[in-house]
């Protein structure tokens, strides 16, 4: 539908919303300025992680270098994050969220998953242990 609105003579609207589609899941925001995407070719296939193992960086040049965040394995993927790093910050709900929002997917990453040791509190009974929230249940 959306295709035939855009683009009413296309012979094949299906691929133009494929393509959109592609697009939306695939490309990094590029702009601090103003609203800005690009779709990279080899980044498109990396991975997504709430706690990632490398951060795109912008060197001197203005160009995009993958740094590892942490030590990473031989044979581990490396992921990015799909988020800014103020997103980054939120719990599992409002990542997942902005995730299914603007990538259309459900975020199912460990960080997601499990325990987020990212986000803990001093406990208010004892204010000496630390309470860690639990995310969504995968049962």
């Amino acid at each position: 539908e959306v295709a035939r609105r855009l683009a009413p003579g296309l012979a094949e609207p299906l691929l133009l919303e494929r393509l959109l589609g592609a697009w939306k899941t695939n490309c990094f925001d590029c702009s601090a300025d103003r609203p800005g995407a690009a779709l990279y070719f080899v980044p498109s296939f990396m991975s997504h992680s709430c706690s990632p193992s490398a951060c795109w960086h912008a060197d001197r040049n203005n160009n995009f270098v993958l740094r590892a965040r942490r030590a990473i394995r031989a044979g581990e993927e490396m992921t990015v994050t799909y988020l800014d790093e103020f997103e980054l910050l939120g719990h599992a709900g409002e990542r997942r969220a902005a995730l299914h929002r603007t990538k259309d997917f459900w975020c199912c990453c460990p960080r997601c998953r499990g325990q987020d040791f990212s986000r803990g509190f001093h406990c208010p009974g004892c204010a000496a242990g630390t309470v860690f929230a639990r995310g969504p249940s995968s049962g």
